[in-house]
């Protein structure tokens, strides 16, 4: 998971385009944002100059993503079910 932290209303416009833009699902809460992690799309955010952390970690063998947030001490859990085959 991405956290984003705006400092103002211009800079959340700006994120909510991005985002958009993508077709990013996102959580909004205050002058946070958070988003499913996607490498590609966290270096294109640290890159326009958002100020973006990664706050999950996936452990390989149960396909399960941890997350926590310092803000708020809350722990996600996410388990993936889809399997990516190559034909």
């Amino acid at each position: 998971m991405i956290l984003i932290t705006v400092s103002d209303i211009q800079e959340m416009g700006r994120l909510c385009y991005e985002l958009g833009s993508r077709h990013i699902t996102a959580s909004i809460s205050g002058k946070s944002v958070r988003c499913p992690f996607d490498e590609t799309l966290f270096q294109s955010l640290k890159a326009l100059g958002f100020n973006a952390e990664k706050i999950c970690s996936e452990s390989p063998d149960t396909k399960t993503t941890f997350c926590t947030s310092s803000e708020n001490r809350t722990t996600y859990t996410f388990t993936s079910t889809t399997t990516y085959t190559s034909k």
